[in-house]
Parts: C-alpha cells; structure tokens; sequence
C-alpha cells in the first residue's frame, strides 16, 4: 500500500484557499488527520470510495475533500485559510496506522 502526500510543505497568506493532496494507491477509504502545534492529533474527515465524506463533527464548513477516481487522488481544500489551521495533515488508507515520517506542512502568515 502506498499513500503519498503533496506538496510536502505549503506556505500560504491567511485568507488564501489551500489544497492538499494524498495519492493512494488503491481505491479505498481515506482518512485525513491534523496534528496541532500542541501535539494533539485529531480526525478531521475520511472520505469513501461513494465519494460520500464523513467530517468531524466541529470541523468547520471551509474544509472539504474531493476524490478524483480516476487519478486516485483525494484533495483537501481548507477555504479562506485562518491561523488556526496551521497543522502538519496526514492522510491515511483504511485500516490507518500513521507512522513517523515527514509529511505536508501547512504555514499561514497574516497579511500586514
């Protein structure tokens, strides 16, 4: 199973809209996780093959998540970006095991 993540790092002026990408290698349930700045990781969504996604429950409407089947890509879109977004995200294939490693970096910076 392979799942790869890209860009590596994404830098972004708070306000602008991001797209994050996980390749997978198989159709399959896909998960997106969110690791705080404080060490918290937290679900945000995951994705079926049905293309139906299943957010967490106070994650707010600016995140969404597309699958391109055809490409076996799934895009993470955080609209109109806030500070508080600022998180490492990892993707994960069912079942999911997260694993040490560098993964994307999502930095915002305010406008001056």
């Amino acid at each position: 199973e392979v799942v790869s993540q890209y860009p590596r790092e994404k830098t972004e002026i708070e306000g602008q809209d991001v797209i994050l990408n996980c390749n997978i290698s198989r159709l399959d349930t896909v998960f997106w996780y969110k690791h705080n700045p404080d060490g918290a990781l937290k679900y945000v969504l995951r994705i079926f093959t049905s293309v139906k996604v299943d957010k967490s429950s106070d994650l707010p409407e600016r995140f969404t998540a597309e699958l391109i089947k055809k490409n076996k890509v799934i895009k993470l879109q955080i609209l109109r970006a806030v500070v508080g977004d600022i998180a490492v995200y990892y993707c994960a294939l069912e079942p999911t095991l997260l694993k040490e490693g560098t993964f994307p970096i999502q930095k915002l910076i305010r406008k001056s």
